[in-house]
C-alpha cells in the first residue's frame, strides 16, 4: 500500500507539473492572440 501511495503521488505530481508547464507556455500565447 505504501508503495502504491508513493507511486500515485509521484505520478500525480508529474502530471500536475506537466499541465502547469503546458499552461505556462500556452496561456500567454493564447491571451496575446485573443486580444
Amino acid at each position: 500500500m505504501a508503495f502504491n501511495k508513493f507511486a500515485f503521488g509521484a505520478i500525480a505530481m508529474i502530471i500536475f507539473a506537466t499541465i502547469y508547464n503546458i499552461a505556462a507556455i500556452i496561456l500567454p500565447t493564447w491571451s496575446a492572440n485573443k486580444t
